[in-house]
C-alpha cells in the first residue's frame, strides 16, 4: 500500500489509505452520513 496518495494506482488504494489514516468515527460518519442517512442516500443516488 503506497503512503503517498499520488502513487496510488487505483481508487480502491486511495480508499484503503483514507480508511487507515482517518479516525474511525470520522470514517464511519463519511461512509454512512448522519442518523437518518437521508443526505447520504440522496448523494449516492445522484452518482
Amino acid at each position: 500500500m503506497p503512503l503517498n496518495p499520488a502513487q496510488a494506482p487505483a481508487i480502491a488504494d486511495l480508499y484503503e489509505l483514507y480508511r487507515r489514516r482517518v479516525p474511525r468515527m470520522f470514517h464511519d460518519y463519511c461512509e454512512t452520513g448522519s442518523y437518518t442517512t437521508s443526505t447520504f442516500v440522496d448523494n449516492t443516488a445522484a452518482f
